[in-house]
Parts: C-alpha cells; sequence; structure tokens
C-alpha cells in the first residue's frame, strides 16, 4: 500500500513539475437521490473543485473535495443530507476525440438529519465513495460528463445510497 501511494505521489509531483496542462474546475452539479430506502428520489445539488493532473497521452489523476445536498419531504417527514467536505481521487482516460472516462474513490462525513412532526434526529456518517464517470470536453474550458457516485453503508446504520448527476466542469486554470 505504501509503495501505490508513493507511486501516485511520484505521478503527481512529476506532473506538477513538466510543461503538462494540469487543469482546475469549478463543477456544479445537480442529480438524482437514489437509495433501497427511499420512497421518492428527490433532487440533489453539488458543487465540487477538481484539479486534474496531466499525465500525458490522454491520461489524468484527479484530486477533488465538495459537497452535496439532498432534501425530501415524504408523508409527513422531512429528510436532509449534506455530504461535506468529501474529498475524492481518481483517474481519468480521454481515449478517442474529447471523450472521457474516469472512475475514483472517495471519503465523505454525511451529515443525516430526520424531522417528524416535533421529534428530530441529527447524526454524522462517514462513508466510501465510488466514482463512475462519462462525458465530453467541449472544449478547453468546459466538459460535461454524467456521474454516478455510490455510497457505502455506515456501520450498518444508515443504507448504501447513490447520486446519478450531470456535472458541468469549468476549467478555470
Amino acid at each position: 500500500m505504501r509503495n501505490f501511494i508513493l507511486s501516485i505521489v511520484a505521478v503527481l509531483a512529476f506532473s506538477l513539475a513538466s510543461n503538462a496542462q494540469n487543469r482546475f474546475s469549478i463543477i456544479p452539479s445537480i442529480g438524482v437521490f437514489s437509495s433501497s430506502e427511499a420512497d421518492t428520489n428527490p433532487v440533489a445539488l453539488g458543487l465540487s473543485l477538481e484539479y486534474d493532473f496531466d499525465c500525458g497521452d490522454n491520461h489524468y489523476f484527479y484530486l477533488g473535495a465538495g459537497m452535496d445536498h439532498i432534501s425530501e419531504k415524504n408523508q409527513g417527514v422531512t429528510s436532509n443530507i449534506t455530504i461535506f467536505p468529501e474529498v475524492n481521487f481518481g483517474y481519468k482516460y480521454a481515449p478517442v476525440n474529447n471523450l472521457m472516462l474516469g472512475i475514483g474513490l472517495g471519503v465523505a462525513p454525511t451529515k443525516v438529519g430526520v424531522k417528524y412532526q416535533q421529534e428530530s434526529y441529527k447524526e454524522t456518517q462517514t462513508r466510501v465513495s465510488l466514482d463512475l464517470k462519462a462525458g465530453y470536453q467541449i472544449n478547453n474550458k468546459t466538459a460535461i460528463y454524467a456521474q454516478y457516485r455510490g455510497y457505502s453503508e455506515s456501520d450498518n446504520k444508515g443504507a448504501a445510497f447513490g447520486i446519478w448527476s450531470l456535472n458541468t466542469a469549468f476549467n478555470v486554470l
């Protein structure tokens, strides 16, 4: 494991030191929350910052941080889920003409709040996430992609869930 982490650090250091086309992006997203325990599929809103390290030949490693928020009201029960700050890293590949595929892992403190009539419940859970991405680089400054981010259970207290989203990346550097 240590060698794996050191190899990632070496690749990132090389990417920063070279004349690579590294990118910093602001990524707003809108999506749908999906869970086996949810009666509805509420809207999920998100905002992320992501830095892409260009490794050459259309290969990229990325490091990101962001948040997602889901609010649901169903049969008198109000549920709020805030995922912040989520930190993730991963790999992207752009094999053909501006198409992009990606996979990543993350860690996310998840704040869950439920309110029913006069009673309320709040808890923070730490979850692991898996990202799957597919999209299109429109030009040097803008990309659009679909993403599924699946979250693990948290100590058997909360169900696994996922967010299907549409993201637009605005490259600012």
